[in-house]
């Protein structure tokens, strides 16, 4: 059981930096790969995790190829007033 979730928490964890909040979420299964944690017991808060986890790289996109332009977002308060983007010819995208 320690293998299979290694094995499912190194493929969340290559993922990690497009998953919100990914720490937050992950605690309760990271803990019990801990030696210093004690006793692996599997609750529902783990069950949570789990499923948590799994929903959002089933669900959604993690990854998306680039499309080899450049754009931004003018904010204020939170909301965007503008976009600009541009996209890159093959001079410009070398």
């Amino acid at each position: 059981m320690i293998m299979a979730l290694r094995s499912f928490l190194g493929l969340t964890f290559h993922n990690r930096k497009f998953i919100n909040n990914f720490t937050k979420i992950a605690t309760s299964l990271t803990n019990l790969l801990k030696k210093s944690f004690g006793i692996y017991e599997w609750d529902e808060t783990c069950n949570e995790a789990f499923k948590s986890l799994k929903g959002i790289l089933l669900k959604t996109h993690v990854l998306k190829l680039p499309d080899f332009a450049i754009g931004g977002v003018l904010m204020q308060d939170g909301r965007p007033v503008a976009f600009e983007s541009k996209k890159l010819n093959k001079m410009k995208g070398n």
